[in-house]
């Protein structure tokens, strides 16, 4: 029996560490698309993040619920975290299921196997008994009801606020405890944006180039968005030599920041 060959054995560890990588190994399919972080590289620090905490502040379409569902599944089945997956209510928490879990396990022969000993709309198990609770924050009792090692609070800050504490404890009696919060923010000092949250994290931000100078910035409203008369007189520029971003450029820019660590 020959021994792998060292790449193949470089490519297993990094398939177990890099969940990214493991979907694409997998072929996975997300949304329909296959898996595919490109034009959103800003993701990839992130689902590689193994952080006891991660707290996000995100804008719509920005690919980090894809993101945490792909490692969620990557977790539960390479690592044998049971996981809850916490939406804002219980109503929207089935269609979430049908439309955004079920696909991307369908996609793969090897993950669909793998989840075959319970399958229904709201908790999934893999053979080996890991489990994938998916609940929203509106029925309390449903997060009284099985430990887990990892917790995903998406859209956090939609959530009902005093039920939140009995998710959180779902994890205390386990030795792994990671907890990712991720919403769009709404009331400054609420939900992701509050002192606990966001603000008592290192606050990662994700920046990029200017095409001209070369100066690296985290793109803003107050720095780089220029406001005209109209549609065409609106343009996002550099915060130092003032020179205009194309679209095209952002894009390079973001592939560049990921090419160079």
């Amino acid at each position: 029996m020959s021994n792998p060959s060292p790449e193949s054995s470089l490519d297993s560890i990094r398939r177990l560490a890099r969940p990214d990588e493991w979907a694409l190994g997998l072929g996975l399919k997300v949304d329909a698309r296959p898996f595919s972080l490109e034009g959103r590289e800003y993701i990839v620090p992130v689902i590689r993040d193994t952080s006891p905490e991660i707290v996000i502040k995100k804008a719509a379409q920005m690919s980090f619920t894809t993101l945490f569902l792909t490692r969620t599944l990557h977790w539960i089945i390479e690592r044998g975290w049971h996981h809850l997956y916490l939406l804002p209510v219980k109503t929207g928490a089935i269609p979430f299921v049908q439309s955004r879990i079920d696909p991307i396990i369908d996609s793969n022969p090897q993950i669909q196997k793998s989840f075959a000993a319970v399958d229904n709309r709201l908790h999934k198990q893999t053979h080996e008994g890991v489990k994938l609770l998916i609940r929203g924050t509106n029925i309390e009792t449903e997060l009284q009801e099985v430990p887990v090692d990892v917790e995903v609070w998406d859209e956090r800050d939609r959530m009902v606020e005093e039920n939140l504490e009995d998710a959180r404890t779902r994890m205390d009696g386990s030795a792994i405890k990671k907890l990712t919060q991720l919403s769009t923010p709404t009331v400054p000092g609420h939900g992701v944006d509050a002192e606990d949250t966001w603000h008592a994290s290192d606050q990662h931000l994700w920046e990029v180039p200017c095409p001209g100078c070369g100066r690296f910035q985290f793109l803003n409203f107050k720095e780089n968005l220029r406001i005209g008369s109209n549609e065409y007189d609106c343009v996002l520029q550099c915060s130092n030599c003032y020179r205009a971003f194309k679209d095209e450029e952002r894009a390079a820019s973001t592939r560049l920041v990921v090419g160079s660590r």
